[in-house]
């Protein structure tokens, strides 16, 4: 009996320190996972919290390894405003980068939290979003201080046994099937934001990830897709409570971060092309969408020019499977170079 009743005390004294590491006690979320990571089974051995008083330190990011254009962004995510995190933009804008770095940051500071990485391919998880996250830690100096493993895919952090999952949303059900050992998960990654299939499917992405605690932070990166009438350029257009969107270029990085070859082929691409250039490195939607050609009048062709037409051609595609057949008639104007 006497037993029993030291059991249900304990429960009761770690709920209330649960529900008090929820609401942000720093203090109760380290003595929390110190008595019961080991008790409970969470996490073996003796790396679940030292009794040095460094891991009740936050953990901050340098200011050197953030890029300009995220300071900004760094003190949006510190103020605990905003939910969702979205970042878009050119090559070489360090979206990723930043991501990374951050996450890895929020995981440490908040131990109750775990971590979801996804893209919409779970093959191309391993070279992108682990691979960039590994880098992070590395950047942090707590390359010791994490556990890799490549089967499954994951990331443990020693000192708390918080993870940090990899998943590809061609398969939703590993998404749903995710059980953290202790606490929530937290923080929430979409890499290559405008490769998932839309607005829909990621509602039940963030709907079946972030569930269980008081606070999050998801964040999407991604390229700006060259079409206006791209759905997450819809998307990021309309006003949302809880949200900072913000795009990058590669201007304001630090020359030696991105390299001579990169900066050379970037300007030589702006001398050549100015268009591809300004989707491609400003992150700017500058196409109209459906379109093959760039160069394009939409008008219709009067019938004074139907007239004078002399070199008149016909064609066929003839489609095959869901493709539709496609018939032609134009005329091509040698000396302006024009086709109609």
């Amino acid at each position: 009996i006497l037993a029993d009743e030291r059991e249900k005390m304990i429960d009761n004294v770690e709920s209330t320190l649960y529900n008090q590491a929820l609401d942000g006690n720093t203090t109760a979320m380290i003595f929390f996972l110190k008595t019961q990571a080991k008790s409970r089974g969470y996490i073996e051995g003796p790396e679940v919290v030292s009794n040095n008083d460094q891991e009740s330190t936050p953990l901050s990011l340098p200011a050197e390894l953030i890029a300009p254009d995220f300071l900004e962004a760094h003190r949006k995510i510190l103020s605990g405003e905003y939910t969702e995190f979205d970042f878009d933009g050119g090559r070489g804008s360090l979206k990723s980068t930043f991501t990374s770095e951050a996450s890895i940051t929020l995981l440490a500071n908040n131990p109750m939290m775990h971590m979801l990485a996804l893209r919409q391919v779970k093959d191309t998880l391993h070279a992108s979003v682990y691979t960039q996250l590994k880098w992070a830690i590395e950047q942090l100096g707590l390359i010791e201080k994490f556990k890799f493993t490549v089967s499954p895919l994951e990331i443990t952090y020693k000192p708390t046994g918080q993870k940090i999952y990899f998943r590809g949303a061609d398969d939703p059900t590993n998404i749903k099937s995710i059980k953290p050992p202790f606490g929530y998960i937290g923080i929430l990654w979409l890499e290559e934001f405008d490769q998932f299939r839309g607005e829909e499917p990621v509602r039940s992405i963030v709907q079946s990830a972030l569930r269980g605690g008081n606070k999050a932070y998801w964040f999407n990166t991604w390229n700006t897709p060259k079409s206006r009438n791209h759905w997450v350029n819809k998307y990021v257009a309309v006003p949302k409570p809880g949200r900072y969107h913000m795009t990058s270029n590669y201007l304001n990085v630090p020359k030696e971060w991105l390299g001579t070859i990169f900066l050379n082929e970037a300007e030589h691409l702006k001398s050549v092309n100015p268009k591809a250039y300004e989707h491609e490195y400003m992150g700017i939607a500058n196409g109209t969408g459906g379109t093959i050609f760039d160069n394009l009048e939409l008008r219709a062709i009067t019938d004074k020019e139907i007239s004078e037409f002399d070199h008149i051609h016909y064609g066929l595609d003839w489609g095959y499977a869901l493709d539709p057949l496609h018939w032609v008639k134009l005329h091509y104007d040698a000396g302006k170079e024009i086709i109609y």
